[in-house]
């Protein structure tokens, strides 16, 4: 049947109760990214010299005991009681670093990094998208520093060089590329539920008289920019490429 997968016990079943692939930041800590949702990733050839990354969005609300839900006219405005708020989502892959931001090449070479949906909202979309003009992220990874972790309010700024570009530019760094094009595929497929979900009034209705609670990352701001860091990507990964 079309949408469904067949499987069963150890054959097929990893999906089956994986946890949710959304970035979450952690007060304190300081993270690596490439943004990795260019046109062609779906072909396993992200187009890194394209304008920028792609991003999906919807008007949305967050509702207790559903999630965020997507807002589809003035009735679900006047179910909410407030106006929408922007949900943004791309993917990125978070590569391993210390707490302060720097890349552990060991922890990356032994796949410790991970491909994730980083949602966001307006100001950190507009804060991204100043950044991309002068330092493009096809060709620039960001940190971003994580101040407040109930409603993901961090700071980015720009790095001098992208991981992912270095990687796919070493002829050694495939193996490591397949697992990220696999990954970045199948969340591409399904990053709308990452936004909100698509309901009628009378399904949120019912989803709320039922009294099921669904969590959620509240919404985030942005801080002050952190200035670039980090030194020659190409060079250290060389270096432990060619071990």
């Amino acid at each position: 049947m079309a949408g469904f997968k067949e499987f069963s016990f150890e054959h097929g079943d990893e999906h089956v109760g994986v946890k949710s692939k959304r970035l979450k930041l952690e007060q304190g800590n300081t993270y690596r990214l490439s943004f990795i949702h260019f046109p062609g990733i779906e072909k396993g050839q992200p187009d890194l010299d394209a304008e920028g990354p792609k991003f999906i969005g919807a008007p949305t609300h967050y509702l207790p005991g559903v999630g965020y839900v997507i807002n589809k006219g003035p009735e679900y405005t006047k179910l909410a009681g407030e106006p929408p708020r922007s949900r943004i989502a791309t993917i990125v892959v978070v590569w391993p670093t210390d707490k302060q931001g720097q890349l552990n090449k060991v922890r990356l070479l032994d796949g410790e990094f991970e491909v994730r949906a980083w949602v966001l909202g307006d100001d950190k979309y507009k804060t991204l998208k100043q950044h991309n003009k002068e330092f493009p992220f096809g060709h620039h990874d960001v940190t971003v520093t994580c101040t407040e972790t109930q409603y993901q309010k961090a700071s980015i700024g720009p790095c001098k060089d992208s991981v992912m570009r270095s990687l796919m530019t070493n002829p050694k760094g495939g193996q490591i590329l397949e697992r990220i094009w696999a990954e970045a595929q199948e969340l591409a497929a399904n990053l709308g539920n990452e936004v909100g979900i698509d309901m009628t009034i009378e399904q949120i209705r019912a989803k709320q008289a039922g009294g099921s609670a669904s969590g959620g990352a509240g919404r985030a701001s942005v801080g002050s920019p952190n200035t670039a860091v980090t030194g020659n990507v190409d060079g250290l990964l060389d270096n432990l490429l060619d071990n």
